[in-house]
């Protein structure tokens, strides 16, 4: 059995391991069920006063107090599931991107084995998760004040994009060592096909902060 603290301390040595030992995807999963849970505890946090912000909106704007309970109930719950989701959409996305970037490089592992390696690439999020819980926090103490417009709050926007900065730098990292054994690429490859979809996220993250 891999040792999973060396995901953090020696990652070449884990992939290398899961795949000689052809790991399965139960831990792969549970991985992505923990930041699947976590995430949506975060959201919890602010969920009723997001919702309460969009009815007072809603209300604002002349739409009738029926139709805005429904507001409230479809805002507060989506606020909760979507980043439970949402965890599992992006698993799938960047499994894909992986792929098929490797694919370029002429990656020779199968997809399933691809996925199971992603999904551990998720670590950061649960490692960081104390850092995203302040954050959630922040915004809901922000939100409670200023409504929808607390959501633009520049700091709240740069303390966000900061903590992803920090993930993705690390998931790079992880993404590397996936795809080198997943796809059976040298370092310099692997390091490649996994630095071209995080420049591009990077430059959509920073792009959006400074646009909005």
């Amino acid at each position: 059995m891999p040792n999973y603290l060396e995901l953090v301390h020696n990652p070449d040595k884990f992939f290398r391991d899961a795949k000689e030992e052809q790991i399965g995807f139960m831990a792969p999963f549970a991985i992505l069920l923990i930041v699947a849970i976590l995430s949506s505890f975060s959201a919890a946090l602010f969920a009723d006063l997001y919702a309460k912000a969009g009815v007072e909106l809603a209300v604002s704007k002349g739409v009738p107090p029926e139709r805005a309970e429904a507001i409230y109930a479809i805002t507060y719950y989506s606020t909760i599931i979507s980043p439970f989701a949402f965890v599992f959409i992006m698993w799938v996305i960047f499994s894909v991107i992986l792929y098929g970037i490797s694919a370029i490089f002429g990656g020779k592992g199968d997809f399933s084995t691809t996925l199971k390696f992603v999904a551990f690439c998720f670590i950061p999020s649960i490692v960081l998760f104390p850092m995203s819980l302040k954050i959630a926090m922040d915004t809901a103490a922000v939100i409670s004040v200023q409504g929808f417009e607390g959501l633009m709050d520049k700091s709240i926007k740069m303390a966000g994009a900061g903590l992803n900065t920090i993930s993705l730098g690390w998931q790079v990292v992880l993404w590397t060592f996936a795809i080198k054994h997943a796809r059976e690429l040298d370092f310099r490859k692997a390091l490649s096909t996994a630095a071209i979809p995080a420049v591009a996220y990077l430059i959509l993250t920073w792009y959006s902060l400074m646009l909005f």
